[in-house]
């Protein structure tokens, strides 16, 4: 390639082919061609971003990945590939901890464990009250209606003002529904505004 930017006079040389090369850098490319992929690295970078877009594994989606077709067009996973990918995601996460972790590592996965597992029993708890509370005050209060004489909702944000700007008005709902009644109102998310 070298030789063919050279002049008819001129004789190769070492310096001739430096300055040549200097003169056209965007002429020849310094870069080795990127290695050819096997069967075995196409079908591990298929399970890899299955996993990772919780994808099927299926043939038709390999066929898709090998076409380069985007990940939209492909099956999603069933539930009972979704529960193996989760399942071998645990293992690999045990297995890092128990022999790859350092001890700060190790000490952050406690912290964060410790943490989730703790709002989870708050949570449980919570659940478990007003379960119980439910169930002592059924039949002795009458049912909550959805809106008041007003027509205002009666929701989780209205008992919630009515208990901030009028406490007595709010013991009064208290006595004349029941508490259950109305925390559980309190729980449900307010319906978004249409």
């Amino acid at each position: 390639m070298l030789e063919s930017l050279l002049q008819p006079t001129e004789e190769p040389s070492a310096a001739l082919y430096s300055t040549i090369a200097l003169s056209y850098p965007t002429k020849f490319s310094w870069q080795f061609p990127p290695p050819t992929k096997t069967d075995a690295n196409r079908q591990a970078e298929f399970a890899r971003i299955c996993r990772e877009h919780s994808l099927s594994e299926c043939a038709a989606n390999f066929n898709l990945f090998k076409e380069g077709v985007a990940l939209e067009s492909f099956v999603g996973a069933s539930g009972i590939e979704r529960a193996k990918f989760q399942e071998e995601a645990a293992r690999a996460r045990q297995h890092f901890l128990i022999h790859e972790a350092s001890p700060q590592q190790l000490r952050e996965e406690s912290r964060f464990q410790s943490a989730t597992e703790r709002e989870i029993a708050i949570k449980a708890e919570s659940d478990r009250q007003h379960q119980f509370v439910s169930q002592q005050q059924a039949g002795l209060y009458s049912p909550l209606p959805t809106h008041n004489a007003n027509g205002e909702a009666l929701d989780g944000k209205y008992f919630k003002r009515l208990s901030t700007l009028d406490f007595a008005a709010f013991k009064i709902a208290v006595k004349k529904w029941g508490t259950a009644q109305i925390t559980e109102r309190l729980r449900t998310p307010a319906a978004p505004a249409v």
